[in-house]
């Protein structure tokens, strides 16, 4: 690897529940930033989601979803300033 190269790993995405019993979803990461092949800081993440507002209404696609999204929001801002061994989202 020459250059830059930030690698991710989903390590679980747990999706339990549904509208009816109410939305229990998790998503778990962890990744590893490389220059020139060298690992200059790693981390790891979760999320979890109970649905938000109207959930009730809402696929378990979509809540997991939020997870996931929520995720990529918690990476890029690591991206900006990335420390080492990170415990990003509700991890924190």
């Amino acid at each position: 690897m020459s250059g830059r190269v930030l690698v991710v790993e989903i390590r679980d995405a747990t999706s339990e529940g549904n509208a009816f019993l109410g939305h229990h979803k998790s998503t778990s990461v962890r990744g590893a930033l490389y220059q020139d092949g060298a690992v200059v800081a790693k981390f790891k993440g979760r999320r979890n989601s109970m649905g938000g507002f109207g959930a009730g209404f809402k696929g378990s696609c979509s809540v997991l979803g939020r997870t996931v999204r929520a995720l990529g929001e918690d990476i890029a801002e690591w991206l900006a300033a990335p420390g080492n061994d990170a415990q990003l989202g509700d991890l924190k």
